[in-house]
């Protein structure tokens, strides 16, 4: 409303100074009666610097002096024949879009009013001194018609626009009733601010989130408490922040052309809570799984050395060779049970990556110098094929990659046959990512078992505990990587480490 009034004072005032000074300027020399004019100038000056500090909206009041000004601005300007009599219509479209339908009649009746007194008032009610122009006057039969049909066309147009404008008011009042409603009613917090700061719209819940409770009242974002003002301040679109105990997100969007933007709050307080227990439940199964899985590896190789054992102690082996046998098998479960250990703790201890700069040729020829010396290598006499482009440079742990990129080829060793064995390792960029593929051309691994080649205590080798790949992926991902796995039985398999 307050915007509305000020729009109102500058237009009235650019439409009478400008016409003023037309007039003015265009009669200049004449022999005119200048002085009521720059009178009503004056009025108009002190109406809208009293407007401005008292008034802060259109009423009925600004507008029943907006018609007596304006009758008296049509006497100034030719009375009855006042090029300006149309803009009477003006002030009932002004009255019908800020008042109600009853009051726009009332504005219409009380133009009707003053418009007879311009008409039918010069010479009788006016003196002619105080007229700026003189023109003859139609007769009085020409008059009245011609007031008649003012009249007549001012109350249509009250009837008319007032109509529209009860009919719009419903239906704007109806759109934020229910876009209220429907705000109010909805969890996420919404906060709509103006480019000046002012608060256009904040439902219940936002309230709720920022300040405790759903039934303050703030108009400016100045108002807001300064721990609250800050987290507006932050120029980003999603974020998280803690107040008074609860976790929330919030979220910012443009307003349409720019007038402002949309906040919008959500309490993560219960999704953060469950998330933890989540967390804890999937720990608590990994655990209890790994128990399982290592009693399950245990048990065996620890009930054969206890057999073992006591045959041994109660003296029941007496022959030489078989004594030593049995003593050969217990240290060979142990040696089992020690690297069972060993594989546990290097997965689930904490692994640090310290990166530097290595050339990603020499890490693969390293790779394939280091599988070479094992016996499986020289027994199957395999290929091994590196494609790779010697200006690569990457930011890794090489240690760690290394190893990993070695247990890769190993598995591949394992995998080929003793004839025609190949393995194909290649290290390329694609795009911003840099890739290492390490394919082979053995027995494949079976659909239904390739999502679980990468989990603990899973090997499709008698001698293996599964830690191998489970520990590749474990260093890939902490280098922000991903392993893929493309296999098909009797095919061959590949593994591609995207980094």
């Amino acid at each position: 409303m307050e915007r509305n009034f000020k729009w109102f004072l500058f237009l009235r005032t650019f439409f009478y100074y400008s016409t003023l000074s037309i007039e003015i300027l265009l009669l200049r020399g004449e022999r005119y009666h200048f002085l009521p004019l720059y009178v009503f100038a004056c009025v108009i000056l002190i109406d809208n610097l009293i407007n401005i500090f008292r008034t802060k909206g259109i009423t009925f009041r600004v507008i029943t002096l907006e018609i007596i000004y304006f009758s008296v601005f049509l006497m100034l300007t030719g009375d009855a024949q006042s090029p300006f009599i149309p803009f009477y219509f003006a002030l009932i479209l002004l009255a019908a879009a800020n008042l109600s339908v009853s009051k726009t009649f009332v504005t219409a009746g009380i133009i009707s009013v003053l418009h007879g007194v311009v008409m039918f008032g010069r010479g009788t009610i006016f003196p002619e001194f105080i007229f700026f122009l003189k023109i003859p006057s139609p007769s009085i039969p020409e008059s009245i018609l011609v007031y008649t049909i003012y009249v007549l066309l001012y109350f249509f147009v009250a009837a008319i626009s007032g109509y529209i404008a009860e009919r719009l008011k419903l239906e704007v009042e109806r759109l934020r009733v229910t876009t209220e409603d429907i705000l109010n009613a909805i969890e996420p917090g919404i906060i709509t601010i103006g480019n000046n700061g002012k608060i256009l719209f904040m439902n219940r819940a936002a309230k709720e989130f920022l300040f405790g409770s759903d039934t303050v009242r703030i108009k400016d974002f100045k108002e807001f408490p300064t721990e609250v003002k800050k987290l507006f301040e932050v120029q980003k679109k999603d974020r998280e922040f803690k107040l008074r105990g609860r976790v929330f997100s919030i979220s910012r969007y443009l307003l349409h052309k720019g007038l402002g933007e949309i906040f919008v709050i959500t309490d993560l307080t219960e999704i953060k809570e469950m998330e933890k227990k989540l967390i804890l439940y999937d720990r608590m199964a990994t655990l209890g799984k790994f128990a399982a899985d290592i009693a399950h590896e245990i048990r065996n190789p620890v009930m054969s050395i206890k057999g073992s054992a006591e045959l041994l102690y109660r003296g029941k082996i007496k022959d030489k060779e078989e004594v030593e046998k049995l003593w050969n098998y217990i240290f060979s479960e142990s040696q089992r049970l020690e690297k069972l250990t060993r594989d546990f703790l290097n997965f689930s201890k904490e692994i640090k990556i310290e990166r530097s700069s290595v050339n990603l040729c020499e890490l693969l020829k390293s790779c394939i110098e280091t599988v070479s010396f094992n016996p499986v290598f020289e027994k199957k006499k395999v290929g091994i094929k590196l494609h790779c482009d010697n200006d690569i440079n990457i930011m890794v742990d090489g240690e760690r990659m290394k190893s990993s990129i070695i247990n890769l080829l190993e598995n591949a060793l394992y995998a080929v046959d003793e004839k025609n064995g190949e393995i194909e390792i290649k290290g390329y960029k694609s795009g911003d990512k840099t890739i290492i593929e390490v394919k082979d051309n053995g027995i494949g691994i079976p659909e239904e078992i390739q999502n679980m080649v990468f989990s603990p205590f899973f090997s499709t080798r008698k001698e293996g505990y599964g830690f191998g790949l489970a520990i590749v992926k474990k260093v890939v991902e902490l280098h922000g990587g991903r392993i893929e796995l493309s296999s098909k039985k009797g095919e061959g398999t590949r593994f591609r480490i995207i980094l």
